[in-house]
């Protein structure tokens, strides 16, 4: 199954898809507004989010909680309407007025398809984290399986991906072995009976709009946290918290007990 999951996932961690670049003009600034674009994180789910929202709270950036937010999420529809349409412009100008330094977005149907990318990044920054397909999908089962309260079973992982048994659902393809494909190429679902199918074309799109990231991150990468913080403005880490990624997921190559 690993196997078919790797194959499927198109976008191996081996493989180089962008280098995470951290511009000595970010660090140690109060906002990013007086000079440079602000930024957009796209955020795959179960794959470092947690720990990127700790680190941009821990710095000077705007990142406060108002209403229409949650887990640093911006859930106004106009912010979210001009997201999708690629709308740099007015992307930037929700942001400066709120004011946000950093909007993260988990819901990818708001995501911008690659042929919007171009006109979002001329004026905002976009960042996101790359985990190792399998195992965000693990940690995704066991978030969503394991330990979800209303389940009368354990499903195994075969009938998650089917959406079938204890967990039907399928939540914009989260569950789906193929969610980086389809999450960066605007053929994410919330249907089980509207899944579209992928072929190269597809992960050839995605691949494309990786890098056209100004930052992709590597969850596994053993400078994670570090680079995060530097996108964060964070001096230096804070806290013993804060000093690598934190899970607690069984699954988790940095788990803690």
């Amino acid at each position: 199954v690993k196997k078919n999951i790797d194959k499927m996932c198109g976008v191996p961690v081996q493989r180089p898809i962008a280098t995470p670049t951290i511009e000595a003009a970010e660090v140690m600034r109060g906002s990013v507004f007086a000079e440079t674009k602000p930024l957009v994180y796209l955020h795959f789910h179960k794959a470092g989010g947690s720990t990127a929202c700790a680190l941009m709270r821990a710095g000077p950036l705007n990142t406060n909680n108002h209403l229409g937010m949650n887990n640093m999420n911006c859930l106004d529809n106009v912010f979210l309407q001009a997201l999708r349409a690629g709308d740099g412009a007015g992307v930037a100008q929700y942001m400066r007025g709120v004011p946000l330094d950093v909007c993260f977005v988990e819901d990818v149907r708001w995501w911008p398809a690659p042929t919007n990318l171009p006109t979002l990044k001329q004026h905002v920054r976009i960042a996101t984290t790359l985990r190792e397909p399998w195992a965000r999908l693990l940690s995704n089962y066991e978030k969503d399986v394991t330990k979800c309260s209303g389940c009368n079973y354990i499903s195994s992982l075969e009938n998650y991906m089917a959406m079938q048994g204890c967990y039907p659902s399928i939540r914009w393809s989260v569950q789906l072995p193929d969610f980086y494909v389809r999450s960066l190429t605007g053929k994410a679902t919330n249907s089980k009976n509207d899944v579209a199918s992928l072929n190269s074309f597809d992960l050839d799109a995605a691949q494309w709009a990786i890098t056209m990231f100004d930052h992709v991150f590597v969850l596994e990468n053993a400078e994670f946290t570090e680079r995060i913080g530097a996108l964060a403005q964070l001096p230096k880490l804070k806290s013993k918290r804060l000093a690598m990624h934190y899970s607690n997921n069984k699954y988790s190559a940095f788990k803690n007990d």
